[in-house]
């Protein structure tokens, strides 16, 4: 006698092969489990802002070596000469 298509449980087993099953059971945990905790929106948090305590000024140094490549390079360092070191004032 032949099982009919809408039999139980028991017959479904014994005629899917291993793998089928575990993809059947994995889908069905999936949409138990997207059912369950997926009804919360997602928050996302607000974009950052800029940071308070990096200057504008862009002689400063915002972080280690200068920038994120390493540079090291001062925009606003200049090269001492004869003729500008009797502008230099102590800060």
């Amino acid at each position: 006698m032949r099982a009919s298509p809408q039999g139980s449980a028991r017959d479904l087993v014994e005629r899917c092969p291993p793998m089928r099953l575990t993809i059947l059971l994995f889908v069905i945990l999936l949409g138990i489990f997207t059912h369950v905790f997926g009804t919360e929106p997602i928050k996302t948090p607000p974009p950052p802002g800029k940071a308070s305590s990096v200057s504008d000024d862009p002689n400063d140094w915002p972080m280690y070596n200068r920038d994120g490549s390493g540079t090291r390079y001062n925009f606003g360092e200049q090269t001492l000469t004869k003729d500008n070191v009797a502008n230099l004032v102590e800060k």
